[in-house]
């Protein structure tokens, strides 16, 4: 593969069931508005390939296709409006229940033949089958203009979400449609609120991926094509909301005063502090570290991403896409030349004596985890009811500047209430 394809793929956004057009039978699940353009201009690409396939003595579902049309014009938009591409799998052994690729396959070859789209087919590498893509042309760009817009993309999927070991959806219970609608009273008003980054519009929409139970994970995700959440902190920072420059607010150390709160220890001091390590490393392992029920595995990625030799590959876009998805997932970047497993496990042990119980210890991240999201969960509805667009990521909201005051408050507020009077310091980027 060569390195502009795999670049790319870095900046592509994936082809998901959850995001599609609104029209008469896709509403939008935020407003339950319906666009009336889209419907003609489904129905208008329908009839070409209605003729297409009974030229070729075919059957033609109208109804089937015309679900799958509305999810890839959907991501055409979005790709479009970030000058990037959509990848994913052409594998039908990889299919899951959500995406029929046999049909989006059919699709994308005959948008290709009207000149549409264009396309890049790749074989697969292993571990990560969606090597290829599709991106819109000029052509798109003129056939639909006054047609479609970005901001009639709609998601379908559900708010909550609860999945296995292998990140298949599990059946919800009755308990999860009270937090399915706070989600949702979040998303509308987020759907009303013009969100820009680097002057490119983001269509926001969030939901909650829980793991196993509604007692592990849980954190809002923002399913959007592009997602300022997968931004690097200095790209955040050009996102505006409603035209007004915007801050992130952040829990200071959150996961590490969390532990100390179960523990029942109040910290004065900053908790990223250890004598002999530089503090973005200390941060770098703590997070993982704490986040881990693996303490093998972690020592394993410690001494692994301390390699000159691996570091080299992982800043190799060509290189790193040669490593094994386990291993990319497991980098912990920053680390200094050497550091073995053993050495950080001996840092961290001896620096959080106090909550070394919880250390490592089976499912720890997940119920951090869910901790945290019920936290933002709090601090998402004041702020709706007090009619402030944020946008959360797991430990801080980015907000208006002239909001900040209030978020700063709200959040300080849903700590303590949450984590039984405990307090934490929340700062300003």
């Amino acid at each position: 593969m060569r390195l502009n394809d795999i670049l790319e793929l870095e900046r592509a956004i994936k082809l998901t069931s959850s995001r599609s057009l609104r029209s008469e039978k896709v509403t939008n699940r935020l407003t339950n508005r319906v666009s009336y353009k889209n419907i003609a201009a489904v129905e208008e690409l329908l009839e070409l390939l209605k003729s297409d396939f009974h030229a070729s003595g075919n059957k033609f579902h109208k109804n089937v296709y015309r679900v799958y049309l509305s999810i890839l014009l959907a991501h055409l938009l979005d790709a479009r409006n970030h000058e990037c591409r959509v990848r994913y799998s052409r594998s039908t052994s990889h299919s899951s229940g959500s995406i029929n690729t046999e049909i989006i396959i059919k699709l994308l070859d005959f948008l290709e033949k009207l000149g549409l789209i264009k396309q890049h087919i790749a074989a697969p590498i292993e571990g990560n089958p969606e090597q290829s893509t599709f991106w819109p042309t000029e052509k798109f760009t003129s056939y639909f203009s006054g047609k479609l817009e970005l901001g009639n993309i709609a998601f379908v999927g559900s708010f909550i979400c609860l999945r296995d070991k292998d990140k298949n959806d599990l059946p919800l219970p009755k308990c999860a449609d009270i937090l399915s609608s706070r989600v949702s009273k979040v998303n509308t008003l987020l759907q009303n609120t013009i969100v820009l980054q680097d002057k490119k519009m983001l269509a926001v929409a969030l939901r909650r991926i829980f793991k196993y139970s509604l007692d592990l994970g849980g954190r809002f995700y923002d399913q959007g094509g592009i997602s300022y959440q997968t931004s690097k902190k200095e790209h955040r920072k050009l996102i505006t909301i409603d035209g007004y420059p915007t801050k992130e607010v952040d829990f200071k150390a959150m996961h590490l005063n969390m532990l100390y709160a179960w523990a029942g220890i109040k910290i004065d001091r900053d908790p990223y502090t250890i004598e002999g390590l530089e503090r973005g490393v200390v941060k770098a392992l703590v997070l993982r570290f704490v986040n881990s029920d693996n303490l093998g595995g972690f020592k394993s990625a410690v001494t692994r991403s301390s390699r000159p030799s691996f570091k080299q590959k992982m800043n190799c876009p060509i290189e790193r896409a040669k490593v094994v998805r386990e291993s990319r997932e497991s980098f912990i970047e920053g680390l200094p030349d050497g550091l073995t497993g053993e050495e950080a496990h001996g840092y961290l042990v001896s620096a959080y004596a106090d909550i070394s119980e919880y250390i490592a210890q089976e499912g720890i991240g997940l119920r951090l985890q869910n901790t945290d999201s019920r936290i933002m969960d709090a601090i998402l509805a004041e702020l709706c009811e007090k009619g402030i667009a944020a946008l959360p990521l797991h430990d801080s909201v980015i907000v208006k500047e002239n909001d900040v005051a209030i978020a700063q408050d709200v959040m300080r507020t849903a700590y303590k209430d949450i984590m039984g009077g405990f307090e934490i310091e929340v700062s300003v980027s």
